[in-house]
């Protein structure tokens, strides 16, 4: 089964998407902070990442950039899921290794 982990510190976006991914039947895990969902990344291997980009510890750009030079968590998908709307926050977010 397909595991997702989403690393965000909004209790209210965190239970929205969990929701939705549970209902298609992905098992959900979360952390609310950067060094959290570093950790949990490297220990759990999830199918895919939901990423913010603007996180308490470390930011989803960092983690991002720290997930691409491990060969464990390199090839993991990553999905940022931000506030950051400008052309060239875009930009850096898949610079810093987010697919999409």
């Amino acid at each position: 089964m397909a595991s997702i982990l989403i690393v965000e510190d909004d209790a209210d976006i965190v239970q929205v998407v969990k929701t939705y991914l549970e209902k298609d039947a992905f098992t959900v895990d979360v952390a609310r902070d950067g060094l959290t969902g570093l950790d949990k990344a490297l220990q759990n291997s999830p199918t895919l990442i939901i990423l913010d980009w603007m996180l308490p510890g470390q930011s989803g750009l960092a983690l991002a950039k720290t997930w691409r030079a491990v060969p464990r968590t390199k090839p993991l998908p990553i999905i940022m899921l931000t506030a950051r709307a400008e052309e060239g926050d875009k930009l850096a977010g898949l610079d810093g290794g987010a697919d999409d």
